[in-house]
């Protein structure tokens, strides 16, 4: 019994391991993940090779499917692309293997993982305020547990073998150990856990070199039931991929079963690998990527089908949100930023909508954002649609978990939160006086028609160059068109209030109501531009110009 023990104590301390270096990797690299993930994925070629790379980098194909989850929620990267990365992932994830057989069977683990966990402990021991030095030293201390826990596998498996009449196993087929390797996989929940369980058990012949590839095979489809029980509450995007991850595994993996033998003899006999070890890595690697060959071809076609599988039904108005889960912390702040770009062309359009702008020109404005608007609504329905905005991007601003996030993205969560409130506020401003509005621009007696052209000239002005500064990345651009649009505001209600003195005669308090209420919906939009586009120092800088106020 204690040869057991001796070895799931090993496999614990293996799975502890990897958990702690997929976490120092986190939070040393999340954020330059996340980036290579989303600019290093114009082609499903590229985005292969992007999940191969970050798989094998950061030993955890999970953490690379939750990204890959997050930027098809949020509408980052094309679904072939991101089906790409999953597949990257899938073959990323056999560099563990290549680990385990070099450090774990060819060297003395012992002698090498007792310094590194003393290092990474210590590390974590004295280092408290270094957030940097204690992922490094959380990673040095997984890694250390990694080895030690993997000589403790070899070693109890050994005792076990030394026990246990192993020829009894000879008997059974491929599929068994197939079968094995699905189940196993699925409780332990780690490939890698489970490819290193049959190195070991390889090494010590306790199963053939056939034996342990039908194992890895299993291991392959039992990886999916993470990922299966990850999106059974998820949103249609998650269900996407999470299907494809098990359609892929699941064919790849029968086929490599059926064509078992042959793999194998083409790198035993052909390529000439005679250790049983490396053979088992290079059949794991290669199954794979014949997959990847396999599935290449198809992936426009396959994408098009998993969606129309899994269609979005939501009575959620957010677009970036949904899946943006929150482990990563600068997925959901990307998510934040795109759905505030959204709320805000909404509420020009509402803005444009109780102005009775022509059609003309608020497609003009759009041109560049219509895709936010694709669906058509009523101005009351947008309004609510507006407020359902808000709800949500601050209920999900306020679950972030602060902790995860640097000072700077603090601040410029508090910033965004504050360009939500002052965007309703620009809506509800106008949605105030839109009686009186509609009023003041009747088209049927000549004052009020006068009335209308001039207020629609003004506003679409500075509507205009508000839609283009969502677009504007350079902080001095942005600075220089937000002082625009703040004279432009002055200027306009100016003018119209001595436009109004001059046309009206008699009772002027509604038509000065009504333009003290649209200078007040532009300062509220303004104000929202300013705390969405500016970082923390310019905006600071920007509000101590010496600005018209009222």
């Amino acid at each position: 019994m204690y040869e057991v023990w001796h070895f799931l104590a090993g496999l614990g301390l293996f799975l502890y391991g990897i958990s702690r270096i997929e976490r120092s990797l986190r939070r040393l690299g999340g954020r330059r993940f996340v980036h290579t993930l989303r600019h290093h994925t114009k082609n499903p070629i590229e985005s292969i090779a992007s999940g191969t790379a970050l798989t094998a980098l950061l030993q955890s194909s999970s953490l690379v499917s939750l990204m890959v989850l997050a930027f098809v929620g949020s509408q980052f990267i094309p679904m072939p692309n991101a089906l790409g990365i999953i597949m990257g992932a899938n073959l990323g994830t056999t560099f563990t293997g290549w680990i385990v057989a070099i450090f774990g069977f060819k060297l003395d683990i012992e002698h090498y993982s007792l310094p590194i966990i003393a290092l990474g402990a210590l590390g974590l021991t004295f280092i408290s305020d270094e957030k940097r030095m204690r992922s490094v030293s959380q990673f040095v201390f997984g890694f250390g547990l990694l080895l030690f826990g993997l000589g403790f596998m070899k070693s109890g498996m050994e005792n076990i073998t030394e026990m246990v009449d192993i020829s009894v196993y000879q008997q059974y087929g491929i599929v068994y150990f197939f079968l094995l390797g699905i189940i196993v996989t699925a409780i332990i929940q780690s490939s890698s856990a489970m490819m290193a369980i049959t190195l070991s058990a390889l090494s010590v012949e306790t199963i053939s070199l056939q034996q342990a590839a039908a194992t890895v095979i299993g291991a392959d489809l039992g990886t999916t039931v993470t990922v299966i029980l990850g999106s059974l509450s998820g949103a249609p995007a998650k269900k996407q991929v999470a299907y494809f991850h098990v359609l892929f595994n699941l064919i790849i993996d029968l086929l490599s079963l059926l064509c078992l033998p042959l793999i194998l003899y083409l790198i035993v006999e052909i390529i000439g690998v005679t250790d049983a070890l490396f053979s088992l890595v290079l059949f794991h690697n290669t199954f794979n990527a014949i997959g990847i060959l396999l599935f290449l071809p198809f992936l426009t076609f396959i994408a098009a089908h998993i969606q129309s599988v899994f269609k979005e039904k939501s009575d959620s108005g957010a677009l970036f949100l949904k899946t943006a889960d929150r482990q990563l912390p600068s997925i959901p702040l990307d998510a934040i930023k795109s759905e505030i770009e959204h709320m805000t062309v909404q509420v020009i359009k509402f803005n444009m909508q109780i102005l009775k702008l022509p059609d003309s020109v608020q497609t003009s404005i759009v041109k560049n954002f219509s895709h936010y608007l694709s669906t058509a609504m009523p101005k009351d329905e947008r309004y609510e649609f507006i407020k359902r905005l808000e709800s949500e991007i601050t209920a999900f601003s306020v679950n972030l978990k602060r902790a995860e996030l640097t000072k700077e993205e603090i601040n410029s969560l508090a910033l965004w939160t504050a360009s939500v409130r002052n965007l309703v506020h620009s809506a509800r401003s106008l949605k105030s006086v839109r009686y009186d509005l509609a009023n003041i621009v009747r088209i049927d007696d000549e004052k009020s028609y006068e009335n209308r052209n001039e207020l629609i000239m003004r506003t679409q002005e500075l509507y205009q160059f508000a839609i283009e500064l969502l677009s504007q990345k350079n902080q001095d651009t942005v600075f220089e068109e937000l002082t625009r649009l703040e004279r432009i505001n002055e200027n306009t209600h100016d003018q119209l209030v001595i436009y109004i003195y001059k046309k009206y005669t008699n009772d002027v308090s509604t038509p000065l109501n009504v333009m003290r209420e649209v200078y007040s919906s532009n300062k509220a939009l303004i104000n929202a531009l300013k705390e969405y586009k500016l970082n923390y120092e310019n905006l600071t800088t920007f509000e101590n110009l010496p600005m018209l106020t009222r």
